[in-house]
Order: structure tokens, then C-alpha cells, then sequence
């Protein structure tokens, strides 16, 4: 059986050998495979998974966040429009499928995978992402480096895209403000030819940064990614829905 497409699926599980076992049969139906052995990087790094079509959880035995900690984060953030989620478990009962399926779990699969089986069910509920109106916003935005002003300006966010600008630069990318943590990561680049806040080298470079929420109001941590010892700070205050 054929599922087809260079599609992306996300494959969230401690054990390197589960990871492999769903890999190899994925990419043999014609599936782009990534791989974390825990949920917290993906939440750090959401900008890396805006194309994955689904994903492969494990449901217990992981560092950090667990399978019902990843779904009730997800459920929490309603707004985000995420991926749609197998549950994988060597030993499920039907009392944790209930509760899976309840906190928006698609399926449950059975590990160690039955070839068949997986791509079955992946099928079934690959891309079927649940799509979320969030709204537009406009923000304000104030952007330090160790303790030097780099310019006030705003921020439009539109989902997950964020676009904006000083009165130096201008910025588009993705911001997860309704997540926790927030994270962001950006493109820059300079209004003008010249000399950046880190030199002249750097007229057009790309941030990452997290946070955290706190009401109306974002602090954001980041630094260059083309040099990570460029950090930055962005203080972000909600000013109206758009």
C-alpha cells in the first residue's frame, strides 16, 4: 500500500528504535520523517514543524512533557492550528484511549507498528489540521541589546505570521504568542544599506527568541542565528484586535 507525496510527518518518541521502526516504513510510502526524542523541542522550535501534516506521539515514557501534557497544551492553545496527533503506546487500555481521544488525540496506535496498520491510520488523518481564527493584532514592539537601543516601532501578528518594522529595519516570520513558551523566529533586514546594530556585515539576518506570556504583555529572549553571542531582548505590548 501507497500513501504517496513528499508529505511531513513528525515522529515524537524517547526510543531511538521506534523512531527508526516508523521511519523506515513511512519513508518507504513516500513520507518525509522527522524525528525529536521529546516534546519540549517542539515547542521551542515550532517554526521548524508550520509544514508537518501529522504527528506521531508517544504517549508516557518520555523526558519532560508527556503525550497528555503535549495534547493538553495543544487544547489550551485552541487558536494555534495544530497538526492532528496519533497517540502511540506499547500497552494501551481502553480507559487512556478514551482520555486521549477526549483531550483531541486522533488515534492510538499499538507499538511495536504493524506496517499496515500505521500507514492505514496515517492516512486516515494525515493533514486534517483543524484550522483556528485567531484574529489579527497590533502590537508595540521595543528592541534592546545588552542594555543599547536597536528602535521602538510595531507588529501585526496574523495567526502564527508576524510582520513589522522600526524606523531602521522591517521583520517578517512566525510568532507563537498564543502558545507557552512563546517563541518566535524572524527575518531582518535593514531599510536602508548600512550598518546594523551588530556591524556592517549584517544588513539582512534572521532571530529566534522564547518567552513567556503575561497578559496583554510579551518578553522576549533571542539572539542572531547567524551568531549566537548577538543577543537581543523585545519587550511586545498588545495595543488593539485588529
Amino acid at each position: 500500500m501507497s500513501v504517496g507525496g513528499l508529505k511531513k510527518i513528525l515522529v515524537i518518541d524517547h526510543s531511538s528504535l521506534n523512531r527508526l521502526q516508523a521511519k523506515l516504513v513511512l519513508e518507504k510510502h513516500g513520507f518525509v520523517v522527522l524525528e525529536l526524542d521529546n516534546a519540549n523541542d517542539y515547542f521551542r522550535s515550532l517554526w521548524n514543524y508550520t509544514d508537518v501534516g501529522l504527528i506521531l506521539l508517544d504517549f508516557i515514557h518520555m523526558p519532560g512533557l508527556s503525550g497528555v501534557d503535549v495534547l493538553k497544551r495543544m487544547q489550551e492553545y485552541s487558536c494555534n492550528a495544530w497538526p492532528p496527533v496519533i497517540i502511540v503506546s506499547s500497552n494501551p487500555d481502553a480507559q487512556m484511549v478514551a482520555s486521549t481521544i477526549e483531550l483531541g488525540a486522533r488515534d492510538c496506535l499499538i507499538k511495536p507498528f504493524n506496517e499496515d496498520d500505521l500507514c492505514q491510520r496515517v492516512q486516515r488523518h494525515f493533514g486534517r489540521i483543524k484550522e483556528f481564527f485567531a484574529g489579527k493584532q497590533l502590537w508595540s514592539i521595543n528592541l534592546t541589546s545588552k542594555g543599547c537601543a536597536l528602535g521602538n516601532g510595531v507588529a501585526v501578528t496574523d495567526g502564527n505570521n508576524v510582520a513589522g518594522g522600526t524606523s531602521r529595519f522591517y521583520f517578517t516570520g512566525y510568532c507563537n504568542l498564543r502558545s507557552d513558551p512563546v517563541s518566535a523566529r524572524l527575518n531582518v533586514t535593514l531599510l536602508a544599506p548600512g550598518q546594523s546594530s551588530f556591524g556592517p556585515a549584517f544588513n539582512s539576518y534572521h532571530v529566534v527568541m522564547h518567552g513567556s506570556p503575561h497578559k496583554d504583555e510579551f518578553v522576549l529572549f533571542g539572539h542572531m542565528e547567524e551568531q549566537p553571542e548577538n543577543q537581543l531582548t523585545s519587550v511586545m505590548k498588545k495595543l488593539a484586535d485588529l
